[in-house]
């Protein structure tokens, strides 16, 4: 029962981090360690011992923080310093330690459901060059948490 409050409060705050990250482009510090404040919390419930708070913690920012480096250095991509920066920002490479944390066992799925609702709705809006990924992680999230409790 309090693994699955913890849970809702995380989704909570990650769809309030995605409607920021929507409005204005950046993830403030302090909403990327109260996200994982929780989600380590919420993995203390869970019984993960220290070894898979690591592992669940660490390769989903490496690789983010990759996709994101190699985009810009294949690109290419020269901005004007006010610009919004394309790829995949600092933001949502911060918020992957506490989505990599929450979704656990059950990340590919995550991250599956995430990119690809990111995928359609930026094939959708082709006006604007840069979407927001923190809305994506909560669908993400969403459709974590609701498999970990139909299983």
């Amino acid at each position: 029962m309090w693994t699955t409050c913890i849970d809702i409060i995380f989704i909570i705050l990650l769809v309030y981090i995605g409607i920021i990250d929507i409005k204005t482009h950046t993830i403030k510090n302090r909403y990327c360690i109260a996200a994982y404040t929780i989600a380590l919390i919420s993995a203390i419930t869970k019984g993960y011992s220290l070894g898979e708070i690591a592992l669940y913690t660490i390769p989903l920012p490496a690789f983010l923080l990759t996709v994101g480096l190699t985009y810009e250095r294949i690109t290419r991509t020269k901005r004007k310093p006010d610009e919004y920066p394309y790829g995949i920002g600092g933001g949502d490479i911060k918020i992957a330690p506490a989505v990599g944390l929450f979704t656990g066992d059950l990340i590919i799925s995550a991250l599956l459901v995430s990119f690809t609702a990111a995928a359609v709705i930026g094939m959708c809006i082709r006006k604007e060059k840069e979407i927001p990924l923190a809305p994506y992680f909560g669908v993400g999230c969403i459709n974590t948490l609701i498999l970990s409790l139909i299983m």
